[in-house]
């Protein structure tokens, strides 16, 4: 059993590895059909930028499910929280970008995969709404 979890550990971090480029596109494509106000309120360079934080999202996720250490998502978006708060982004666009992402993972990862990554995305979401 514990051979078959890291194997499903390492095969779900290397699905969101190689798609990496694909879901972050598609995270970002979600967000602006649920918002299409955003570019209106952040400006022109707001996609490019929801963009790279997809990706970033998605780069500590994938290391995290790789080590199996749910800590260094969490850490990461306690982290991403703080620095949004700063700018004056508010706490629930990263929780909805979150919830994009699980979308986005649903799409374009077998099922095993998305299951696995669905666990850490959840958890993710759970550390965010117990950090306010």
């Amino acid at each position: 059993m514990m051979i078959m979890k890291k194997y499903l550990c390492h095969s779900t971090s290397t699905q969101i590895t190689d798609q990496q480029e694909i879901l972050a596109e598609l995270v970002t494509n979600i967000h602006f059909e649920q918002q299409p106000d955003l570019e209106i309120k952040y400006g022109k360079e707001v996609k490019k930028m929801f963009k790279e934080d997809s990706y970033f999202h998605l780069s500590y996720l994938a290391e995290a499910i790789r080590i199996e250490r749910i800590e260094i998502f969490t850490d990461y978006l306690k982290w991403a929280q703080v620095m949004m708060q700063s700018r004056d982004i508010p706490h629930q666009d990263l929780v909805r970008n979150l919830a994009f992402l699980d979308q986005a993972c649903k799409q374009i990862l077998p099922p095993d995969n998305y299951s696995t990554a669905r666990d850490y995305i959840n958890k993710g979401t759970e550390s965010l709404k117990n950090q306010t």
